[in-house]
């Protein structure tokens, strides 16, 4: 079969909320990209994601500015795309079983409200109050009240939505089988299952799949797929009025250790959405398997349970298990090389991408459109493991 070989501004790798969202804010900059998805449009990560749009879980510095400002972003992108994403401005709360969690808390988030984040600790008492089902071995607890939630496959699709609205062109069930490019040539040539398309800029935003895409161009880039695991239980009254987080959160996200057991690698996220309550999630490097754990959401429901005695009740509907873009500093992968700056990095997000899918787009809309971003993410850059070991 012959195809036409097609000519974009720019070809976006990926069509996961990272994708959507770049292609959107490349569309605002008066560029019309061509998004090339392998599947479905947010069928891969993020649609198998938790929610939130945290800012307690970000370590200090870079991570948490940009936090900061997707957050910003998100307040009314609703509104600017017309598309309803469920954003619910619900909160984080993180419960505390005991004085040493309290002080283990109290000391991560200290650095944290140095850089603006706000913060209310709450006694046993005002916990209750505030969140009437949790269980009454809590002592106390630290709310933080600027945090949301999204639906983050209603978010995807709103932003490639509005994107195709102003210009993008989306295709979906087109895998990318090969990329050409030569020393001194003005275009990539991206062969696919749909044919040939060629720009002068390539954006790899394609997640855990990236490293794939990075190979047909000679490239190594350190994106390694962490599992988590979740669980959604039968539908009820509601249960939450915030997001929760386990005290021992904190320190599984940003353990790079390989979990022996399954208490281990558990890092407890509860979500109300709609009537579900969502029940997550561990992290653990098990390569590309997409494999619900019988035995693991037993134990992640179990232990959601203890916080949350009412979910005793109800069944779990439907496992989950996703694998995210993970990099060996925590960090993302954002812009392009030194020595090949037309091919831009927009992935290693881990669990942060929902939260980050915004700034993200806009930094890259930057790049694309003027060669520089308005604000610092030279610490991001793609070329910063180039002399890095790096392995998992």
């Amino acid at each position: 079969m012959n195809f036409v070989k097609h000519c974009a501004d720019v070809i976006v790798v990926g069509g996961g909320i990272m994708g959507a969202s770049i292609s959107y804010y490349l569309t605002k900059q008066g560029i019309k990209p061509t998004l090339l998805e392998r599947g479905i449009l947010a069928e891969g990560t993020c649609g198998s994601s938790g929610g939130s749009l945290s800012l307690v879980d970000k370590s200090p510095g870079i991570l948490m500015m940009l936090a900061q400002k997707s957050v910003n972003l998100y307040h009314n992108l609703e509104q600017e795309l017309d598309y309803n994403f469920g954003y619910q401005r619900c909160g984080t709360l993180v419960p505390v079983e005991d004085e040493e969690s309290f002080t283990a808390v109290r000391k991560w988030i200290e650095p944290l409200r140095q850089n603006g984040l706000e913060c209310i600790t709450y006694s046993r008492e005002e916990l209750r109050h505030k969140e009437p089902f949790m269980s009454d071995h809590v002592i106390g607890g630290f709310l933080f009240p600027q945090e949301a939630i999204v639906d983050p496959v209603r978010v995807a699709l709103g932003l490639a939505w509005k994107a195709r609205c102003l210009g993008a062109t989306i295709l979906t069930d087109c895998k990318v089988i090969n990329i050409n490019w030569q020393p001194g040539s003005s275009d990539f040539l991206v062969s696919t299952s749909k044919g040939d398309y060629t720009a002068p800029l390539l954006i790899n935003a394609a997640g855990v799949w990236s490293p794939e895409i990075a190979s047909f161009l000679d490239r190594t880039i350190p994106v390694i797929p962490r599992q988590g695991q979740l669980a959604i239980m039968e539908p009820g009254i509601n249960l939450l009025q915030t997001l929760i987080l386990g005290a021992s959160y904190f320190r599984v996200k940003y353990d790079n250790s390989q979990y022996n057991n399954k208490s281990e690698s558990i890092s407890m996220a509860i979500e109300q959405r709609g009537p579900y309550v969502i029940v997550g999630s561990s992290r653990r490097f098990v390569g590309m398997d997409r494999t619900p754990d019988d035995s693991l959401i037993a134990y992640l429901i179990d232990q959601a349970t203890r916080f949350l005695p009412a979910l005793a009740d109800r069944k779990c509907v439907s496992k989950i298990a996703c694998v995210r873009p993970y990099t060996p500093d925590h960090l993302p992968i954002l812009g392009g090389y030194v020595d090949f700056p037309s091919f831009i990095q927009a992935t290693g997000h881990e669990g942060d991408g929902i939260c980050l899918a915004p700034i993200t787009g806009k930094l890259i809309a930057e790049i694309v459109a003027t060669g520089k971003t308005t604000i610092d993410i030279s610490a991001l850059s793609p070329s910063r493991f180039k002399e890095k070991e790096w392995e998992k």
